[in-house]
């Protein structure tokens, strides 16, 4: 699903390259090349229709047969990949739904305020009641979080500093959640007329939950940003070098054998038989002088 796929004409494509070789997916390298409207082969669908963002077109795009030279190819070839260029989109695409979010927390909470002012139940303004102050109060938090974030982002990017790819991960994953949040919480404090079209929170709700899902879904940010954590990729970027990989593949050859002795014997004292405890009978007592005679035969 590409936006304003229907109407561009001219399109970037980050694609891998299939060398028959049947492979790894993972290890297939990365090219980006541009295509023009109108191309051979190229086909652009129209415009589908769509939960919420009405406003942004979103299509298909085909590809059947397509040839093109390598002046088409933007700064690299076969042999020189591309994947740190793809990260960098990926970054800036992902850092840019801080913005979104923002906006959209901002018109909730704008519209939620009029509303409670006005909104009369039991006698006075929805406003007065606790439970819609706390609703408020949350969304002016996630506000000034999602904020804050962009304001970094601003800083960030006029000294000369992008987001690594996974903090464009984290922070697309934190702000469209909390924005959708906000969107909910929104249209139940709208009651019934939240849910009815003449009232904007519906809508803005709908236009929420693609930032959960265009650019990487939350399961995908979630990935990311755990592999950054334990450093997955940068072992990749170092089986990159031959050099480097035959080093690394001797040191993970080590640990699988420190692992491997560890769980041998951590088993052998799981088999070791437990030691035997000799079970002290009771303490004898004696019983009552009372219970005896009772419990004797009567001589009559």
């Amino acid at each position: 699903f590409i936006t304003n796929g229907p109407y561009a004409d001219t399109i970037v494509f980050i694609c891998k390259l299939d060398d028959g070789g049947g492979g790894n997916r993972r290890d297939r390298k990365i090219c980006g090349f541009i295509l023009d409207k109108g191309t051979p082969g190229l086909t652009q669908s129209k415009p589908l229709r769509k939960m919420g963002m009405h406003s942004s077109p979103t299509g298909e795009l085909f590809l059947e047969d397509v040839r093109v030279g390598k002046e088409r190819l933007i700064g690299e070839t076969e042999d020189i990949p591309a994947r740190s260029g793809a990260k960098d989109t990926f970054s800036m695409e992902r850092s840019g739904v801080a913005a979104m979010a923002l906006g959209i927390v901002e018109e909730c909470l704008q519209l939620c305020v009029g509303y409670a002012r006005t909104r009369v139940a039991f006698g006075k303004p929805i406003g007065e009641f606790q439970l819609i102050q706390l609703k408020l109060a949350k969304m002016e938090v996630a506000r000034m979080n999602i904020q804050n974030i962009v304001f970094r982002q601003i800083e960030m990017a006029s000294q000369g500093k992008p987001l690594q790819l996974a903090e464009a991960s984290a922070v697309k994953l934190y702000t469209a959640q909390a924005c959708m949040e906000v969107c909910l919480e929104a249209v139940q404090l709208f009651g019934g007329n939240g849910y009815m079209a003449e009232y904007e929170v519906e809508q803005l709700a709908r236009d929420a939950k693609v930032l959960q899902i265009y650019s990487g879904t939350d399961e995908i940010q979630v990935s990311q940003i755990a592999r950054s954590l334990l450093g997955v990729d940068a072992l990749e970027r170092q089986l990159e070098c031959p050099n480097r990989r035959a080093e690394l593949s001797a040191v993970v050859r080590l640990r699988f054998c420190v692992r491997h002795a560890a769980c041998e014997i951590r088993r052998r004292q799981r088999r070791r038989p437990a030691r035997r405890h000799r079970i002290q009978p009771p303490p004898s007592f004696a019983l009552p002088s009372v219970w005896t005679a009772m419990s004797r035969p009567s001589s009559a």
